[in-house]
């Protein structure tokens, strides 16, 4: 008798690397010794290999369109023979168990990305502001608004001295990184390029490393190492490490 096993993400990610030869050698080694003794986790690894091999948007689709005409067709005859309700409901929990497996799939690839992204993302903790009467008293009072964690203060105190400043490479910056902060990826993404535009601007690879993070939360992997890659930060290259094993 087939039975289903609960399968943690980290099992998940360990069987994966199992199959697709990815595993170091020596992990290899013991794991292929575990399988020959423990059926359950054969059974696991079984019903990974069926969900990486056998799920696919092409099938999905097919099994839906099937699913549904089954649905809709109350007469439904082959050979002269009414289709037995047995076999459309063994057709319609083969679909549901698909997309159930297929809905899990994408959630542990979103998940595993949505980790690592808070593991490295910390908000820019922004500029020591004197608060002296200035030319710059409205920038330096978002500054203080940003770092108290009022990021739509910011915004809009920034966003209008950005009117006037549209190239403002420091507006940019800062602006795209209270946008980041505040969970406005999108707008966040559009100042940041702003920033990487010119090279020798002083928050270059501040931005760098930022816009890459936040087109990791996009789920823009491409672009995402390409940015942390330029951006020199101390903790790129362990970003950049966690990114290839995901």
């Amino acid at each position: 008798m087939n039975h289903s096993y609960d399968i943690s993400p980290e099992e998940f990610e360990q069987i994966e690397q199992f199959l697709n030869n990815e595993m170091p050698s020596d992990q290899a080694a013991i794991f292929a010794e575990r399988l020959q003794s423990d059926l359950i986790l054969q059974q696991k690894l079984e019903e990974v290999k069926l969900l990486t091999l056998g799920v696919s948007e092409a099938v999905l689709k097919n099994k839906l369109e099937s699913f549904h005409e089954a649905i809709n067709t109350n007469s439904s005859k082959k050979n002269g023979k009414v289709i037995s309700i047995g076999k459309r409901l063994l057709a319609a929990a083969a679909v549901l168990a698909i997309i159930g497996l297929s809905a899990w799939w994408f959630f542990l690839r979103e998940n595993k990305l949505e980790k690592i992204y808070s593991n490295y993302y910390k908000p820019d903790p922004g500029l020591i502001t004197a608060m002296g009467p200035s030319d710059n008293y409205t920038f330096e009072k978002a500054m203080v608004d940003y770092k108290n964690g009022d990021y739509d203060k910011a915004i809009e105190a920034w966003s209008s001295l950005s009117k006037d400043q549209p190239r403002n490479d420091t507006l940019n910056y800062f602006l795209g990184a209270a946008y980041q902060a505040n969970g406005k990826n999108k707008e966040a993404i559009t100042l940041l390029e702003k920033a990487t535009a010119n090279k020798n601007n002083t928050f270059y690879k501040d931005a760098c490393w930022y816009l890459g993070l936040a087109y990791l939360k996009e789920e823009n992997t491409e672009k995402a190492r390409e940015y942390i890659q330029l951006s020199g930060h101390p903790e790129s290259i362990n970003l950049l490490d966690a990114l290839n094993k995901k």
